[in-house]
């Protein structure tokens, strides 16, 4: 593992997700008035795409038709050549980083373990056209050429995460993330995998 700020591992990876869904729970709460009935988790009863529905009747999410490079979105996903997948991520958390003809490709930050989205994130956010700038506008320049520059970093952390989407598998509008909120939605566990046996 690297060295440096962005690579410190979270000590406490199960309290930072405690904390991310605190404010999740408090967020859709205050905005809608619908109190999250359970914690999200694998086993939850909830499950992730009626907790994603929560916060979208909450208004936590503001739903898009299309992607924007460097933004941060959270959709449903049917892979079309899931039966050749070992396993896939039905509920990508993704920065798209370019297109191609009926699609697009992005940094999907569930394929990385828990402790090492935070300090991925603070690399990333490097790349924003305004760091200091957490509104609707703000947003990461980064393109999948300006990510293979970071050869290292692409080849231990990067390299494994990005994915190709089509749009016509994509089951869901896109949940676009304001930036203020990307540390708590990057760790909330809203993951989850498809397998082929």
């Amino acid at each position: 593992m690297g060295t440096g700020p962005y690579f410190t591992r979270i000590r406490n990876v199960a309290a930072a997700t405690q904390a991310a869904l605190a404010w999740f729970k408090a967020a859709v709460q205050k905005l809608s008035g619908y109190e999250v009935p359970v914690v999200i988790s694998q086993e939850s009863v909830v499950t992730q795409e009626e907790q994603m529905q929560a916060a979208i009747k909450a208004g936590l999410f503001k739903p898009m038709e299309y992607t924007n490079i460097g933004q941060m979105f959270l959709f449903k996903y049917d892979p079309k050549w899931k039966k050749r997948l070992p396993y896939w991520d039905e509920f990508p958390l993704v920065f798209p980083i370019g297109t191609f003809p009926g699609g697009f490709m992005a940094i999907n930050l569930h394929y990385l373990p828990m402790g090492f989205r935070m300090p991925i994130l603070n690399h990333l956010a490097t790349m924003s056209n305004d760091s200091d700038k957490y509104d609707d506008e703000g947003r990461l320049d980064i393109t999948y050429g300006i990510l293979k520059n970071y050869s290292i970093m692409f080849d231990r952390f990067y390299k494994g995460c990005v994915k190709k989407y089509l749009y016509s598998h994509v089951r869901s509008d896109f949940q676009y993330v304001n930036p203020k909120n990307w540390n708590h939605v990057a760790m909330l566990p809203f993951e989850r995998w498809g397998y082929n046996k």
